[in-house]
């Protein structure tokens, strides 16, 4: 697929700024891995938690009309405006969370391996 590839072609390019090792290659692919899901969990939830927010400060109730047209216009639930600073709050945190506790699990016994 094509995800596999470009997370791939992402790990390999990370791989050459790293001394080239297996445990170095092992962690720029769990590094890589980690950012990708961040990535994809941040834009699969970001229309859920745009209307989480809203619904939070009272800009909308749930039995709202407004809630429902929210998705039909520009500063709705879909427009895109956040979801990049979403992504760069989220991502490298979840990237070392991943890449390092595998690392840690390896050295206990390949827990996480």
């Amino acid at each position: 697929s094509s995800s596999s590839s470009s997370s791939s072609f992402a790990a390999e390019s990370l791989a050459v700024l790293l001394p080239v090792t297996s445990e170095s290659r092992a962690f720029a692919v769990d590094l890589t891995a980690g950012l990708t899901a961040a990535t994809v969990a941040a834009s699969v939830t970001y229309p859920l938690d745009t209307l989480k927010t809203r619904l939070q400060s009272g800009v909308v109730s749930l039995g709202d009309r407004r809630v429902w047209e929210l998705f039909k216009t520009e500063k709705g639930l879909l427009s895109l405006r956040g979801l990049v600073l979403r992504i760069m709050w989220l991502a490298p945190g979840s990237a070392l969370n991943v890449s390092l506790y595998e690392r840690y699990a390896s050295l206990l016994g390949g827990l996480g391996a």
